[in-house]
Formats: C-alpha cells, structure tokens, sequence
C-alpha cells in the first residue's frame, strides 16, 4: 500500500529495497519471537514439534529473503558509484533492464 502510493518511492529501486528489507527484518523478529513463545510453553503434553518444525523453515526463508535484500541494495549501491556504464549491473539493479 505504501509503495503504490507514493510515487517519488515507487521509482527509486534503493528506497524501495530498504523499506522491503525493514519490513522483512521486522517479520523475522516476529517468527523467531512466536518460535521462542511456543518453544517454552510446550508442557510436553502437546504437539508443538510439527509448528516449530514449519516455523523453522519459514524463519530460514525469511533470513534467506533478507540477505537477497541486502545484496541487492549493495549491487545498487555499487552501481550507482560507477562513473562509466556498466551493463550487467544496470540490468540487475534498474527497473527496466
């Protein structure tokens, strides 16, 4: 809903990437918190191993998401620190390719 909003951070890619990164930070941060919630309020009588089991994959692509973000917004940075042109890291890092 932000990013189709507000059109100065629809075209700006960095701005973009960064706002996806916080909001994919603070997820992460909420999935480890649920993990470690049902992790100790497990009183051995029920199963909680099947939702900790698929809570630890999620977490896993979470983290896994968040360092694509980060690489992706130091390709950008990268590019934009270039005096000359570069193609393959225009195309990787521009909206239109």
């Amino acid at each position: 809903a932000v990013l189709v909003s507000s059109k100065k951070l629809k075209m700006s890619k960095f701005k973009t990437l960064v706002l996806c990164l916080s909001i994919s930070d603070i997820i992460l941060v909420l999935e480890v918190l649920s993990f470690v919630i049902i992790r100790y309020t497990d009183n051995g009588k029920d199963t909680v191993e099947y939702s900790c089991a698929a809570l630890k994959h999620v977490m896993a692509g979470t983290f896994i998401f968040s360092l694509y973000q980060c690489f992706m917004i130091c390709l950008e940075r990268l590019n934009a620190t270039f005096a000359t042109y570069k193609r393959t890291l225009h195309v990787l890092t521009s909206r239109k390719g």
